[in-house]
């Protein structure tokens, strides 16, 4: 695909990171040059913001309020920022149209292409600690994604205060190091599969309940799906013109076509079938 080549050649070698969202979202993140990891608990995907843990059964006083704390713990301080990764040759993560659908505001908002290895060295500088624990890994898909090797265990660590049940909270961060855990973090249903996903995941018990981090110079071009109108694009080009950190910044939009025209000739060639190119603009 011609287009693809073209936007390859000017954006250069290095692997790529893709974050599609809505234009709103991504004039924020372009006037503040950094991405927001939002809670665990209020992610879209109705599995991955279930309780972890059930109530706690065969033991006294207060085991519901134990559970639940745990429970609003994981899904309050894991924090989490998703990306698709850019397969080149087999699934170019720019040009994935359900993805456009489900998170680029239906081809009106945009995908912000991002140096891999950049944004994730800043990522885990900001992160990977003895306090936050960042993991960066890419998703798994399986019909059943939490099937769990029973030879395998996750534990919170409970103490007694008193003849009061109480979590260890010091412990939480080391649940991101627990193969289980991972496991489940990383993991979702066989459906999601052309996400190509790969996930920003790190614990941090702020009290606000988003985080946010700065991608610097990672960020390497700006595609405006095809639905997006010129207004839009004059807005954000005139954004990073006036960000320092992103005068570099290529500007593409994403086209949909046909090869030829359609008439009574043609209409059943294969090269009359619409396709997803990009467009420098």
């Amino acid at each position: 695909m011609k287009s693809l080549e073209n936007f390859r050649n000017l954006i250069g070698p290095k692997d790529l990171l893709c974050h599609y969202t809505s234009f709103e979202t991504a004039s924020y993140i372009l006037q503040s040059n950094r991405l927001k990891l939002g809670s665990l608990g209020k992610s879209k995907d109705a599995i991955e913001s279930i309780n972890l843990f059930s109530e706690l059964g065969g033991l006294p006083n207060n085991c519901k309020d134990i559970s639940k704390s745990i429970n609003e713990e994981i899904k309050n301080n894991i924090k989490i920022v998703c990306f698709s990764k850019d397969d080149k040759e087999d699934k170019p993560g720019m040009m994935l149209a359900r993805t456009w659908s489900q998170y680029g505001d239906n081809h009106k908002g945009v995908c912000l292409i991002l140096e891999k290895d950049k944004i994730e060295n800043q990522f885990k500088k900001l992160f990977d600690n003895e306090k936050n624990r960042a993991i960066v890994d890419d998703v798994k898909y399986d019909q059943f994604p939490f099937f769990i090797d029973t030879t395998l265990c996750a534990s919170i660590t409970i103490t007694n205060d008193n003849g009061e049940l109480k979590v260890e909270e010091n412990k939480f961060p080391g649940l991101l190091q627990n193969l289980i855990m991972q496991k489940i973090l990383f993991s979702k249903m066989s459906d999601f599969i052309d996400e190509n996903e790969r996930r920003f995941l790190c614990y941090n018990n702020q009290k606000k309940s988003d985080l946010f981090f700065s991608f610097e110079d990672s960020l390497k071009a700006v595609i405006f799906g095809f639905n997006s109108t010129l207004e839009q694009e004059k807005i954000l080009k005139v954004i990073c013109t006036n960000n320092k950190m992103l005068g570099s910044v290529k500007f593409f939009k994403e086209e949909i076509k046909c090869r030829r025209q359609i008439s009574k000739k043609n209409i059943h060639n294969p090269n009359s079938n619409p396709y997803i190119g990009l467009k420098l603009i």
